[in-house]
């Protein structure tokens, strides 16, 4: 976490690597490292790993908001709003959500026709 905060990616992705090698089915140690390659702009490493995060923890709230959020930068809309739609599964009432949702469903129906 130390090397994470101090912005040092390289050596966050070492010790989670190890801590994942160590611990598989720590579902956090997926998600920090998933973290860290998103914060090194390795975004389909990130989704990797958010993967294995959500294999070990379907309900990983920051997994689930990081994975919309990856997929929206890479402008795959559909996988987005299945994500997000999941995260208002486990909270219903998060404010904002669902208009974010319909949103990206209208941007998404705008972008095919």
């Amino acid at each position: 976490m130390r090397a994470l905060a101090a912005d040092d990616y390289s050596e966050a992705i070492r010790e989670f690597t190890a801590l994942t090698t160590l611990a598989p089915s720590y579902a956090e140690g997926w998600n920090k490292r998933a973290t860290a390659y998103y914060l090194r702009g390795e975004y389909r490493a990130a989704l990797n790993d958010i993967a294995t995060t959500l294999d070990l923890e379907p309900r990983h709230f920051g997994a689930l908001m990081g994975r919309a959020q990856i997929l929206l930068m890479l402008e795959h809309w559909a996988g987005a709003i299945a994500a997000l739609e999941r995260v208002g599964k486990l909270c219903p009432y998060w404010p904002g959500l669902q208009a974010q949702i319909y949103d990206l469903r209208d941007k998404a129906d705008e972008l095919e026709n």
